[in-house]
């Protein structure tokens, strides 16, 4: 659980940060940075108390193929978001 947990923490921190540091301003990159802070802070107060009432009641493998849902979501976000901003920026992927 815990590789898997790390594989995810990985994957969204490295594209928000990126974001943060590669899309926005200059000026807006404290605001999605304290976003990014908000959003990890408000994850672990819900996560400590809803995550082993979770993990009993649908167990582990139903909560990681839900998180893994949940990643790939991300994913396909931030690609569209990606795509947009390339497009609008006019770079190329």
């Amino acid at each position: 659980v815990q590789l898997v947990r790390g594989f995810a923490f990985s994957a969204f921190t490295a594209t928000a940060m990126a974001y943060a540091a590669e899309v926005r301003s200059r000026g807006e990159r404290g605001k999605v940075s304290g976003l990014y802070s908000s959003a990890g802070a408000i994850g672990s107060i819900l996560g400590a108390p809803l995550g082993g009432t979770m993990a009993q009641l649908l167990g582990f493998r139903t909560m990681i193929a839900f998180n893994a849902i949940f990643i790939a979501l991300g994913a396909v976000y931030l690609a569209i978001a990606a795509h947009r901003w390339n497009r609008r920026s006019g770079h190329s992927v």
